[in-house]
């Protein structure tokens, strides 16, 4: 096994990559290491290239096609620990199928790991919510229990002394005070308290208000007299104004006696003069 340092130069740009053992890295592997390397150390390099090195018997540049190229040439550097490679742009004919190849299969690896990304942040979306869902729903059992305990009716449970043959009870409430002990020979009254219902707001006037009460009407001069029932109650007034009639009359008579008696002695006491 043998490590090995590739100085590559593109344009103006220079990156290293490291190769870790020349006997299992291949030519696939080598374009990957240098797209990977490329961006890691922030250097653009076209998406097809070809690749170069110069040979140090010849000075000649050599191709880089493969993986017999690729052999050879770490055959040609094995005294030294740095090769340097040159990167140059190209069209896809200009390539060798093995370039073509990995490019290929680079793309197919990026595509499942994009795929792979993509479903693993749907699922955590899905899971997330499916908590919130959750949450929601704990949310609202909480405020049922609520609501019913706000109106929860107390339980009473009679517990008898067997020493004294006396009666206890035990009122039960669902709240943070457990239990409330009531003795007594009856159950005790209800402690619980209804809430007040909401103040009630004020109905609008209606659209058509009733007209003002009338003043009473003034009594008639001549009113009418009472009006009797038949019967005795009539027969009664009758007799009662014959009677009132005859009384006067009788006073009338008696008066007139009085007035014509002094006349009477008037004419005897002239008898007797005369005589």
């Amino acid at each position: 096994m043998v490590a090995i340092w590739l100085l590559c130069h593109y344009n103006d740009r220079n990156f290293d990559v490291r190769v870790q053992d020349t006997d299992e890295t291949n030519y696939m592997d080598l374009v990957d290491d240098l797209f990977d390397d490329s961006i890691k150390q922030d250097v653009l390099i076209p998406d097809l290239f070809r690749l170069f090195y110069v040979n140090p018997s010849t000075n000649k540049r050599v191709e880089l096609l493969n993986d017999a190229g690729l052999m050879g040439m770490w055959g040609l550097f094995k005294p030294t620990d740095t090769v340097e490679i040159w990167i140059e742009k190209a069209n896809e004919k200009e390539t060798s199928i093995q370039f073509r190849t990995a490019v290929k299969k680079r793309k197919d690896r990026k595509e499942r790991k994009a795929a792979e990304l993509r479903r693993k942040a749907e699922e955590f979306e899905r899971e997330r919510e499916e908590e919130r869902r959750r949450l929601e729903r704990e949310a609202e059992i909480q405020r049922d229990l609520e609501e019913q305990l706000a109106n929860t009716v107390a339980v009473e449970v009679p517990v008898y002394d067997v020493e004294d043959l006396s009666v206890e009870y035990v009122r039960v409430y669902s709240s943070q005070h457990a239990d409330c002990f009531s003795p007594g020979g009856s159950q005790p009254p209800n402690t619980q308290k209804e809430p007040s219902p909401p103040p009630r707001e004020p109905s609008p006037p209606p659209n058509n208000p009733s007209p003002p009460p009338r003043s009473p009407s003034p009594p008639p001069n001549n009113p009418s007299p009472p009006r009797t029932c038949k019967g005795g109650s009539t027969a009664k007034q009758r007799k009662e104004s014959a009677a009132a009639a005859a009384g006067s009359a009788g006073a009338s008579t008696s008066g007139a006696r009085k007035r014509k008696a002094p006349t009477s002695n008037a004419s005897s006491s002239k008898k007797s003069k005369a005589a």
